[in-house]
């Protein structure tokens, strides 16, 4: 099964599994592995999702902690031993790592980290996914609603009751939120929401991305992909 996928600093595709990932080079169409952990029926370990941030590098988020990862190979680093849900950069270069005890805050730069929990403004302990905002801030969602984060003026602003499984913020600001039965796309200039159902082919999505060329990748829970061309109102399955 396929857990999470993201775009790297190279091009490249990565497309993590239950211990393995996979580094697709879309330019010379090969293809090589990783494994991150070696197979063992009496260890539940495995990666959960990986995710690039903006200076280049993959962290992968697992069951045992965060790796970092580069174009040649996993870097020497693991921070923690926290199963980690999600993972996401914010504007000033922290990382905010998601767990079933809160919202990690991991600075490297000022080698400090901080853990954010419900008595801070979350709307539950248990995070699902951490996502990037264009403004620099971060979606954070929970299991009993979600939360925007302004990391620049230190404000946590919060939603709850609202269960989105995943959701990404596309080039043209329109936000995608992945819930049970479909996709809904809502644009906040135009304070409209589109959705991709059943009758678009789309059931469930277990992770968003979007691509450099605008396009958006929905994985979907029987491990196949959905590709939406945005501006040509495509949908393509793989």
């Amino acid at each position: 099964p396929i857990s999470g996928l993201s775009e790297d600093a190279y091009g490249h595709i990565l497309f993590s599994g239950i211990a393995t990932v996979k580094i697709v080079d879309m330019a010379s169409r090969s293809a090589k592995d990783i494994t991150i952990f070696k197979f063992d029926p009496y260890v539940s370990n495995k990666i959960i999702q990986n995710y690039t941030d903006k200076n280049g590098n993959t962290w992968l988020a697992t069951s045992v902690g965060l790796y970092d990862y580069k174009q040649n190979g996993l870097l020497e680093e693991h921070i923690g031993d926290m199963n980690v849900a999600s993972v996401a950069m914010d504007s000033r270069g922290v990382i905010y790592a998601g767990s079933n005890e809160g919202l990690r805050m991991i600075d490297r730069k000022h080698k400090t980290a901080r853990l954010l929990t419900v008595e801070n403004g979350l709307a539950d302990n248990n995070i699902q996914n951490v996502i990037s905002l264009p403004n620099g801030g971060l979606n954070i969602n929970t299991n009993r609603g979600f939360n925007i984060i302004d990391s620049s003026h230190k404000h946590i602003e919060s939603f709850k009751n609202l269960l989105p499984y995943a959701n990404l913020t596309d080039k043209t600001g329109k936000i995608w939120v992945s819930a049970r039965d479909g996709v809904d796309i809502y644009d906040p200039a135009k304070k409209t929401i589109t959705r991709l159902g059943q009758e678009n082919g789309i059931t469930f999505a277990t992770d968003l991305m979007a691509d450099k060329l605008g396009n958006i990748w929905l994985i979907k829970r029987d491990g196949t992909f959905s590709i939406v061309d945005p501006q040509r109102k495509t949908i393509k399955d793989l």
